[in-house]
């Protein structure tokens, strides 16, 4: 049966559902019902999210394990105390990867409704993180990142209604929850920089991305053999050549920097929602530091996994400031379909295939 369900087949399946809600939302507009039906979308999106992650490498072989009192890995205090609360409150092994991604699905949602406060934007946002989410993410557990992430969307909701208490706090609680989150306590030096420093700096990083290799080598060579600083590249480095999802990264990653240079270019036409102007600011810094990390992969892949997230609805919100109505659906249409390609790259299933044709 979950062959069935997460197969290309299934995944078609559940596309379609989506825009069925997209529909039925879109027609309804505002009002109880469609947030009624809404809230059905996001716990679907959830639950199947949730199951897919319960079945991935980490959840089998890390999470799982830890839940049920493996105390060989040690994982941040926050996602601890997470898993001592549902452990308390009776929820199984089993269905703790799935609960766990299913809040995240909430809190990214609610997050997201905040900083849109429209029914049909956020359902279409839903249905665009939904087809590009890849299972490669799942598959690699990036369960603690995901609800990790979940709070610094919440915290730019905050941010963006000026509610800078409720905002640090979610931050501190991202940051106890995955560690990678401490990179957004520089947002406020970040948001400081003018735009041309900010694509020098974005443009650089993703020049040291491409390079990255051939640098570190040379500077590896440079390091004294045995240190602990060149222990830890090599280590890097292997970690990379022997994961497979590692092979196709460039792919990922190129395609994702087309789409963050695109507002570069126009940023002064585009970005006129502050709260969408925002979002993208973090998007900008999450993907400095995927392109400072590419040599790595696995730390990149989880940053850049944030930046699409965050590109989708800062696309999704600015095209209405940009285009009247008669060109808004259509440039909406075409925001969806990339995404939903972003989403047809990502997936393993069909990267293999796509690979052994290349």
């Amino acid at each position: 049966m979950l062959q069935v369900i997460f197969s290309p087949i299934g995944f078609a399946a559940f596309s379609v559902l989506q825009i069925f809600f997209v529909s039925i939302i879109s027609f309804l507009k505002r009002s109880k019902f469609s947030f009624f039906l809404l809230a059905i979308n996001i716990t679907l999106i959830g639950l199947y999210l949730g199951i897919a992650n319960r079945w991935g490498y980490d959840s089998i072989h890390y999470y799982i394990p830890f839940y049920e009192g493996d105390t060989s890995r040690k994982f941040e205090p926050g996602f601890t105390l997470l898993v001592y609360i549902l452990r308390t409150i009776g929820i199984p092994s089993e269905l703790f990867p799935v609960i766990t991604i299913l809040i995240t699905t909430w809190l990214s949602f609610i997050a997201i409704l905040k900083l849109t406060n429209e029914y049909v934007q956020t359902t279409i946002i839903a249905f665009c993180l939904t087809s590009m989410i890849s299972f490669m993410y799942l598959y690699m557990g990036g369960m603690r990142q995901a609800i990790s992430f979940s709070f610094i969307l919440l915290s730019i909701a905050y941010q963006s209604r000026n509610a800078s208490i409720k905002s640090f706090i979610t931050i501190i609680i991202a940051i106890s929850l995955h560690f990678s989150a401490l990179i957004f306590l520089v947002m406020p030096i970040w948001r400081r920089l003018d735009f041309h420093k900010k694509y020098i700096i974005i443009l650089l990083s993703l020049i040291f991305a491409l390079a990255s290799e051939y640098i570190v080598g040379f500077v590896l060579k440079a390091l004294p053999p045995g240190s602990v600083f060149a222990n830890k590249i090599i280590r890097a480095f292997e970690y990379s050549d022997r994961n497979n999802e590692h092979a196709i990264y460039i792919y990922k990653f190129l395609y994702s920097s087309i789409f963050v240079f695109i507002p570069l270019f126009l940023l002064d036409k585009t970005i006129k929602n502050k709260s969408a102007s925002l979002i993208l600011e973090y998007a900008l810094l999450a993907y400095v530091f995927s392109a400072i990390l590419f040599f790595t992969k696995e730390s990149s892949i989880r940053y850049l996994f944030v930046v699409n997230v965050f590109l989708i609805p800062f696309y999704i919100m600015s095209i209405e400031h940009v285009f009247v109505k008669t060109q808004r659906r259509v440039i909406l249409l075409l925001i969806v379909i990339i995404f939903m390609l972003y989403g047809v790259i990502s997936h393993n299933w069909l990267s293999e295939l796509v690979t052994r044709f290349i």
